[in-house]
């Protein structure tokens, strides 16, 4: 009698209740509950189609198993079992990579396609060496942006490349705690809508860049690059590239 609350208050307040409450949409042991907290999503066989994955989808995917069409520079390229090893050799001041060129026409790196690459990475050393996995392809003549990660001797940074179409500047941001001489899991995930770019190691966001954007496209997916500076050989090894760009 005295509670001044109209009917229509009191079902949008239940609502909002209920609408916060976690446990309110399915309860331990119920579907909607188990499908949500699911770490891994199983489907009946045959039921996801892979027009529907890939329709309006740039999708690779790569165990390296041969590298036929890659470029290669340099040092040692070669594929081993389900993954890719580049090697500098004791000369020093010799770059090894590997990255790989599509049609002109197709610039699948193009930052408004919100790319994705990831990939698994271990070096050899943390000294008297530097290297980058990008998104993109490995062109340090200006004219392409690029986006990824770079090494410095044990030092891990997250990295934007803008260009003016005739020099390249690199934007860094320092990643702590992670021994690259032991394999992580490394992706970057572009995207264009609200211009950021997230950084992730092993499955955890350890950076979003919301300064700097990558302002071109590039002729390429992904590269990997590695050059000593010192009279000692220095190793690569890779393990599966996975990549996703919009049509």
């Amino acid at each position: 009698m005295n509670d001044p609350q109209t009917i229509a208050e009191k079902i949008a307040t239940e609502f909002a209740t209920h609408n916060a409450d976690d446990s309110a949409h399915g309860q331990s042991a119920e579907a909607i509950y188990n499908h949500r907290i699911a770490e891994i999503l199983d489907h009946l066989d045959g039921s996801i189609s892979l027009n529907k994955l890939v329709d309006q989808k740039n999708v690779l995917v790569s165990s390296f198993e041969s590298l036929d069409l890659w470029q290669t520079k340099s040092g040692y390229s070669g594929s081993t079992i389900l993954g890719l090893l580049l090697q500098t050799g004791n000369v020093s001041g010799v770059a090894a990579f590997l990255t790989a060129d599509v049609s002109n026409w197709s610039t699948v790196a193009d930052p408004a396609r919100n790319p994705f690459f990831q990939t698994t990475i271990a070096i050899s050393s943390n000294s008297d060496c530097f290297g980058y996995i990008i998104l993109g392809t490995i062109n340090f003549d200006g004219t392409d942006s690029q986006v990824g990660f770079k090494f410095v001797n044990g030092s891990l940074y997250a990295l934007i490349t803008n260009t003016d179409g005739e020099s390249q500047t690199e934007h860094t941001h320092l990643i702590s705690d992670v021994d690259i001489t032991l394999p992580h899991t490394y992706k970057c995930v572009v995207n264009n809508t609200d211009q950021e770019v997230y950084f992730y190691i092993d499955g955890v966001l350890v950076y979003t860049e919301t300064t700097y954007f990558p302002d071109s496209g590039s002729p390429g997916f992904a590269a990997y690059y590695i050059k000593n500076t010192a009279a000692s050989n220095k190793f690569l090894n890779a393990s599966y590239l996975y990549f996703q760009s919009d049509k």
